[in-house]
């Protein structure tokens, strides 16, 4: 009977140090919580042409060959937008391939633009707030009587992708592609 009274109260005392020492070693516990928000950027650009845009319907009629034209694609980046590299891309409707190819001869670019395939290329990384002029003006070819009465739409698409951690290919410091980038 001692004995199993040694062993229980051993048993009891062993119990209690284990809950003691568990509760002790509570107090030398600790934790910290670090909350962190992350928002993400954004490009943001705008596309208008001011001068074009005040012909009716951006309808311009009776054209001859030979004359200037008043064709302004503005690019205006956005006050909140990140560093980008932009570019215009242009499509032609109602003009077979030479008569495209004659109309390209015709636009004047402003500095700093390339013109590659059927995009356009703008050298240097824009920033918030800049607002960049590709041309201003196309010369018509000097077509004859075959494209009497020609009605043909020039669409104008305005791209722009991050500059941070994007590298474009360059030839003789012009940039001529974006590799890897795509749009809808």
């Amino acid at each position: 009977m001692k004995n199993k009274k040694k062993i229980g109260l051993a048993a009891l005392l062993g119990i209690i140090l284990c809950v003691g020492l568990a509760t002790t070693l509570a107090y030398f516990t600790d934790s910290k919580t670090q909350e962190n928000t992350i928002t993400m950027g954004k490009v943001s650009i705008e596309l208008r042409e001011p001068e074009f845009e005040k012909n009716e319907d951006n309808h311009i009629l009776n054209i001859i060959p030979n004359k200037p034209i008043t064709k302004d694609p503005t690019v205006s980046v956005g006050a909140d937008s990140s560093d980008a590299y932009i570019r215009l891309n242009i499509s032609y409707e109602g003009l077979d391939a030479k008569q495209i190819a004659e109309l390209k001869q015709g636009i004047q670019l402003k500095s700093g633009w390339k013109m590659v395939g059927n995009y356009i290329y703008y050298n240097q990384i824009a920033k918030a707030n800049d607002v960049l002029v590709a041309f201003d003006t196309i010369v018509i070819p000097d077509w004859g009587n075959e494209e009497a009465d020609l009605t043909f739409k020039m669409n104008i698409k305005a791209e722009a992708v991050q500059a941070d951690y994007f590298d474009p290919t360059k030839e003789d410091g012009y940039i001529i592609d974006w590799p890897g980038v795509s749009f809808k």
